[in-house]
């Protein structure tokens, strides 16, 4: 089954990772009907709200088309952190029945197809999203506002309904516009023309909290797997992309038995040789490729580093196809290339496990908004996405994406980088895909009265729960663990 429907009418058909990412996928759930329904009535209403209208004309003015109300998707941070808001904030126009579009300065159109058949998710160019957004009163300061004028039984509340509000959820902004995931808050939103959705956080796991949105995503998502599906219906990269993806899956990694993804992050531009190892003690800890003694590898490393190679003898044959393959995604090309010097010597020819280590890229530092590093990333994060098993580093959006697409719970790297030998280097994750990682708690909700607050928000509802292994806010998902 899949999520798009292959017409050759439809205005945006040319896509081909909308019909041949399945074939790459490892966990293939059924897709719940109640949510293709769902996202087949959205488009729809994206067409009536959009096709052959004046959209500029009417963001200026905060009008709307008869039946319809917007949400203006605003690109922040590095690839990992623009797609896991932009799958929130879908999610969000599917549970407030918004019609999503997105700012061109974004670039993620192109990058990505647009997901919807018959009509744009893109804005005109002509929309001025920076002005309307910055001059657009914050959702905080509003909600403050108008519990002011409740307070004051004399004033005209519905004459001060603004028709553009702006929504900025960003780590470091001290939760100002937390109020936002109050019930009362909700309520509030829905008289909103347009709101400009600004964010780089996983703001999923706070859906959860407010009972009609928990009702909508439980009907929708049974198995409460809402980032796997939706993510494979909103992001599909544009066909020359799409090309590089496939090719390299099909030189590389086609009929592979088993498929591991390393992502390791860097934040500093700095190699770690303390984050090598602790890769290595990950998967050896965990049984995912066999151990060496350090005496082989440290003569396999002096090898390669004289260009001495052996000669292989008669009976020394290399077999063609790995068993294990490795793919390690990191801007720094050397924890590969220390993870293949230690399994330099598995070549199956002497009837183990043939181990094969390679890398998609190596950027070095990181670059947003530079094309072909975009695209690199792009590509590192789908590939990542067909692995039979990943180890990801705490915090990084970029590998929590990637697992979250996968559909399944990752190994996570502990203590990152700061070899504490006494602990496990790694252990699987207690939570499906990314974390709300600055996520509102002690939260007052003045609009829904004194008996409704977010003070602890792990313990409100069964489907949300702590990020066990670092700080942040997640979902309780019955995603496959190898």
């Amino acid at each position: 089954m899949l999520y798009h429907k292959p017409h050759s009418e439809f205005a945006n058909a040319s896509c081909r990772s909308k019909y041949e990412h399945p074939c790459y996928c490892k966990n293939l759930p059924v897709i719940p009907p109640t949510f293709l329904s769902a996202l087949h009535a959205y488009e729809l209403y994206h067409e009536k709200c959009t096709r052959g209208i004046n959209i500029t004309a009417l963001g200026v003015e905060g009008e709307v088309v008869e039946g319809c109300k917007y949400l203006v998707w605003k690109a922040k941070d590095g690839m990992g952190n623009q797609l896991l808001s932009l799958v929130c904030a879908f999610i969000y126009s599917l549970l407030t029945q918004r019609a999503m579009l997105i700012a061109t300065d974004s670039h993620i159109q192109n990058y990505l197809c647009d997901p919807f058949p018959l009509s744009s998710w893109l804005l005109p160019h002509d929309f001025p999203e920076p002005h309307l957004r910055t001059s657009a009163k914050r959702v905080a300061d509003y909600i403050a506002e108008t519990v002011e004028q409740k307070a004051d039984h004399t004033h005209n509340f519905s004459a001060t309904t603004p028709k553009h509000l702006q929504v900025y959820i960003n780590c470091c902004d001290k939760r100002h516009d937390h109020p936002f995931f109050c019930p009362g808050a909700q309520n509030l939103c829905t008289d909103i023309n347009w709101i400009f959705y600004h964010s780089h956080e996983h703001t999923l796991p706070a859906f959860y909290l407010i009972p009609e949105f928990r009702n909508k995503l439980t009907r929708w998502f049974p198995n409460h797997d809402a980032f796997m599906h939706v993510s494979r219906y909103l992001l599909h990269p544009q066909d020359a992309i799409w090309e590089h993806i496939s090719e390299f899956y099909k030189a590389h990694m086609d009929g592979v038995p088993r498929l591991l993804g390393i992502q390791a992050r860097v934040w500093n531009k700095d190699y770690k040789p303390t984050v090598s190892r602790q890769i290595s003690r990950c998967i050896i800890e965990q049984t995912l490729l066999p151990k060496h003694s350090q005496d082989a590898i440290n003569k396999t490393a002096e090898a390669l580093a004289s260009a001495i190679a052996p000669v292989p003898s008669a009976m020394h044959v290399q077999k063609k196809q790995p068993d294990i393959l490795v793919l390690v995604a990191s801007l720094r090309p050397e924890y590969k290339e220390d993870l293949a010097v230690q399994y330099a010597q598995n070549d199956g020819a002497d009837g183990g496990l043939h181990v094969t280590v390679i890398t998609a890229s190596a950027e070095r530092s990181q670059r947003t908004g530079n094309g072909a590093h975009d695209v690199a990333a792009i590509v590192d994060i789908w590939l990542l996405s067909f692995m039979h098993e990943m180890v990801v580093t705490p915090y990084s959006t970029f590998g929590s994406v990637a697992s979250g697409m996968a559909g399944i719970v990752p190994l996570l790297m502990i203590n990152y980088g700061k070899q504490k030998m006494e602990e496990a280097a790694c252990v699987r994750n207690n939570v499906a895909g990314p974390c709300f990682l600055v996520y509102p708690r002690n939260q007052t909700c003045e609009l829904d009265g004194p008996s409704f607050a977010i003070a602890d928000p792990a313990s409100m509802v069964p489907e949300v729960r702590y990020c066990e292994r670092y700080t942040g806010l997640g979902v309780q998902s019955s995603f496959y663990i190898p």
